[in-house]
């Protein structure tokens, strides 16, 4: 038997052979577009088959059980050392690995039951998964506790549509995922379905995923306890007096053109950096302060350390940042003398010091605040004139933070610093040209989610953090970069973590790298090229589109794409009905031709939607009346194919 008909015969027993290899490279903590589009095409074929199955509850519960598990060794070395008990750690991360399952598995339950509803329109029908597939991750990510991170976006691999980032964010590489996909699984069913049909027909037809290709043939599946449908052409034939639908091209062809098409502006963008020194940019030398040898002895020994390495390099950069958590103060007076000697430093030499501590909530079980003894995580830029502004994390690591800090309800703050910078040759002055920065920051998991629109535009992002393994230090980074090109800016990572990643990522880096270092490594200084213009409203017109919109621009993009391609098909049909009719009479049938279809396709989307919500309540129904009714042997029928189980 081919491996085409040994699918077509065995499909449960394939898949779920091929979900727990597929799912366990394709869900590390930092997927790959290639990787992800292989494992969501397995599963849009295997949720197609076990929709139409008894038990499909059962067969949904072991894919949640495989997918977790894959998860969950995909990513065993981060999720054992996440906290401090390794049991604890694994079980948390068992427990991730579980929610971000659950949500693809209901976009997949979904996206089958409202393809069983043979929705007419051939584009909303291959465009109805990478939709509900891109709202179902804008919208998690904005209410996960981790954001994006472990969630199913690639953050590697999708280099050529990384340019779609300013404009609707990471849900342009989410849609270009699940369209692939959605075109794979068309055609692996199509091959599939191949082996059965051309025993029946001699060739092959219609869509796998929709049972039908919506063009008036009818075609036999192979798909156990699907019941045959009427088609067009027979329902047209039964009432001779309706107009028939005309037929519609395929949308495949079009979402492939589209596909590439929108890798076509990566062919245009230069891979190099900006130049740090040019009439068009700023040079900015900044620093990740990280001592070689940290003493663990006393806060102020830490602190000394931290301050005395950021004196050694303050001649070769402007703007020094510290990791995350860099100072752990005990209380208010501490904090006190060591921010007054960092203030003290930065104005003496003349430069910009980020530092970053962890320290007691003053507000303590005041006001909102109820719980007592909790502490915050926070960084103060200190300059040449003092204190620029003081930021707290607003999103906590869960159970390791979330149960000792205390959130911060502010905005990330924005400020404009004047860097001295040399002068080109040309220029002969006494005292040095000021350009004007704009700076904003966040701390670690802040990233993980984006960024809050802000009232003008960042050219740098401060960004210190601290994390336990270098598989999730790599998807921060890579997290982190995201967030700088949603929104038009560079930004500074200094990871302090044993196995961090820090560099300097983001817009204007070309590939998203400027520098790159794993692991505690030392200090490193580096000058990045900041985009300057000399004209007045730089701060507004800089800003991206995303920066202005956030989601909803998204939202709106999507929407669009989706109207469109229903417009077309209505353009297509009513242009069809002209040629095919001539008079008043014909043009009425032809109008109302489209309009019919394009009423029974809203219909039938809605219907599909009010049978996915009450799915699971029918078949739990379902199976409490089969358990109290006496078991009757089941009548002798010939299958064409033995699908087994």
């Amino acid at each position: 038997m081919s491996l085409q008909r040994f699918a077509a015969a065995q499909p449960v027993s394939v898949f779920n052979a091929a979900i727990l290899p597929l799912a366990f490279f394709a869900l590390p903590s930092t997927p790959s577009l290639m990787a992800l589009i292989f494992l969501i095409t397995g599963l849009l074929l295997y949720t197609t088959v076990i929709i139409r199955r008894q038990h499909v509850a059962s067969h949904l519960l072991l894919l949640l059980l495989n997918l977790s598990v894959a998860s969950t060794m995909a990513n065993l070395g981060a999720s054992t050392t996440a906290l401090p008990s390794a049991i604890l750690s694994l079980g948390s991360g068992l427990f991730r690995s579980l929610a971000s399952s659950f949500i693809p598995l209901i976009v997949f339950t979904l996206n089958a039951t409202m393809q069983r509803q043979n929705i007419r329109s051939p584009w909303l029908r291959i465009i109805l998964f990478p939709t509900i597939w891109t709202i179902a991750w804008m919208t998690l990510s904005r209410n996960s506790p981790v954001g994006r991170l472990g969630l199913w976006t690639p953050l590697l691999g999708d280099g050529a549509y990384t340019w779609t980032r300013p404009y609707v964010g990471l849900a342009g590489v989410d849609f270009v995922t699940g369209a692939w996909a959605i075109l794979a699984a068309e055609l692996a069913g199509s091959w599939i379905q191949g082996s059965t049909e051309e025993t029946v027909h001699g060739e092959a037809s219609g869509s796998y995923l929709s049972n039908g290709n919506g063009d008036g043939h009818r075609h036999a599946h192979f798909l156990e306890g699907e019941e045959p449908r009427i088609s067009y052409d027979e329902e047209h034939a039964a009432h001779p007096h309706t107009t028939a639908t005309p037929s519609l091209p395929s949308p495949h062809p079009t979402l492939f053109v589209l596909l590439v098409a929108l890798t076509l502006p990566s062919f245009f963008i230069s891979p190099i950096p900006l130049p740090p020194h040019s009439p068009h940019t700023t040079p900015v030398g900044v620093s990740c302060i990280l001592p070689m040898h940290r003493s663990t002895e006393s806060t102020s020994s830490v602190f000394d350390q931290y301050l005395t390495e950021t004196k050694q390099f303050a001649s070769r950069a402007r703007i020094h940042l510290w990791p995350e958590g860099a100072i752990h103060f005990d209380g208010v007076p501490a904090r006190k003398i060591a921010m007054d000697k960092v203030r003290e430093t930065a104005e003496t030499l003349e430069i910009w010091i980020g530092a970053s501590f962890d320290e007691p909530d003053p507000f303590a079980g005041k006001g909102s605040n109820g719980r007592e003894g909790v502490r915050r995580n926070g960084m103060a830029l200190m300059g040449p004139k003092g204190e620029v502004f003081e930021y707290f994390k607003r999103i906590l690591v869960p159970i390791a933070e979330s149960y000792s800090h205390q959130p911060s309800p502010l905005l990330p703050p924005l400020a404009t610093i004047s860097i001295p910078i040399p002068h080109l040759p040309r220029k002969k002055k006494k005292n040095p040209e000021h350009r004007p920065v704009t700076l904003t920051t966040s701390i670690c998991l802040d990233f993980s989610q984006p960024l809050p629109i802000l009232p003008g535009h960042p050219s740098l992002i401060l960004a210190p953090a601290r994390t336990w393994h270098p598989t999730i230090g790599h998807a921060m980074a890579q997290l982190a970069q995201a967030r700088a090109d949603e929104i038009g800016a560079a930004i500074l990572w200094c990871d302090g973590g044993s196995g961090g990643v820090s560099g300097v990522y983001g817009a204007g880096r070309g590939d998203g790298l400027e520098v790159a270092q794993t692991g505690n490594g030392g200090t490193w200084i580096t000058t990045i090229g900041v985009p300057f213009n000399e004209g007045s409203g730089e701060e507004e017109t800089a800003k991206t589109m995303y920066g202005r919109m956030g989601d909803i621009g998204s939202f709106v993009v999507l929407m669009g794409l989706v109207g469109l391609g229903l417009a077309y098909e209505m353009g297509m049909m009513w242009w069809s009905g002209r040629r095919s009719v001539s008079g008043a009479s014909g043009q009425a049938d032809s109008n109302a031709t489209w309009s019919k279809w394009m009423a029974r396709s809203t219909g039938r989307l809605g219907g599909g939607v009010r049978l996915a919500i009450g799915y699971v309540t029918r078949r739990g129904a379902v199976a409490r009346e089969e358990q109290t009714r006496p078991a009757v042997p089941a009548p002798q029928q010939t299958n064409l194919i033995d699908m087994g189980d």
